[in-house]
């Protein structure tokens, strides 16, 4: 079991330029990208708003996965930070 999961899980913020970026240069739809990434359309939207400024870090890695990019551009750099639960 990893430390995230002994402790509550791991957040990071997510670099909401970057990710608009890669959807709008791949030409994605948002509810595709969302629905791959495994979240609502309505989650990646307000991520994308900033209304949400911190995501699971394994959301964040599925996110990167879906758009083919590395997770460190996809992840605002020095953002991971652990909520106890």
């Amino acid at each position: 079991m990893s430390s995230a999961n002994l402790y509550g899980s791991a957040y990071v913020a997510i670099n909401t330029e970057k990710v608009r970026e890669a959807i709008r240069s791949q030409e994605l739809k948002r509810y595709w990208v969302a629905e791959m990434a495994g979240v609502h359309k309505t989650t990646l939207r307000r991520w994308l708003s900033g209304q949400i400024t911190k995501v699971r870090e394994e959301n964040a890695i599925n996110l990167a996965h879906v758009l083919t990019l590395p997770i460190d551009r996809v992840v605002k750099a020095n953002s991971r930070v652990h909520s106890v639960s």
